[in-house]
């Protein structure tokens, strides 16, 4: 049981057990464009009123500064269906590192709220979000970099059929 388990987070092979890991690839990051777009527009429709006063431009400032993860949230995700479309393992890889970073972020997250839990009144809804997107990010970050991976084979094998197409007498003795 430890060892398949495992052996799914070293190597999965499919995404949900009913999806090839590149059509899940296109499901996760789907789903993440669409949360980062609903940030965004909450980002905007929150922030309106603080754009009407100008006087309080260095509130702006600070608004705008919240608006970077949700930008973040539409780039990222973005950048994983191209990498996906243009089999680029590097656009597909810098989303894993996104989801790391979101996951340690998450992480940290639980160990406040665990801290927390003998000297302060806490909300345990934002403690059980916070283990259950980690349990998603995770299990997402595992899904990119397996895919990822899945990619720089493909384009290993491509090159070297490339190569081998151009420079057939390179092959013989």
């Amino acid at each position: 049981m430890f060892f398949s388990i495992m052996e799914f987070l070293r190597k999965p092979k499919t995404f949900c057990c009913c999806m090839s890991l590149h059509t899940g690839c296109y499901v996760g990051a789907a789903l993440y464009l669409i949360s980062g777009i609903l940030m965004s527009v909450g980002e905007i429709i929150s922030g309106s009123p603080i754009l009407k006063n100008s006087h309080h431009k260095y509130i702006i400032k600070e608004a705008f500064t919240y608006d970077l993860c949700p930008s973040l949230g539409i780039v990222f995700p973005s950048c994983l269906i191209a990498g996906l479309v243009k089999n680029n393992s590097l656009l597909v890889y810098s989303n894993a590192c996104m989801m790391g970073a979101m996951l340690a972020n998450n992480c940290f997250m639980i160990l406040l709220n665990v801290l927390q839990l003998g000297h302060f009144s806490i909300n345990y809804s934002i403690f059980i979000d916070n283990i259950i997107f980690s349990a998603i990010h995770a299990y997402f970050m595992i899904i990119i970099v397996a895919e990822s991976e899945e990619i720089v084979l493909k384009n290993k094998q491509n090159v070297a059929i490339l190569n081998e197409e151009i420079n057939p007498c390179n092959n013989e003795g």
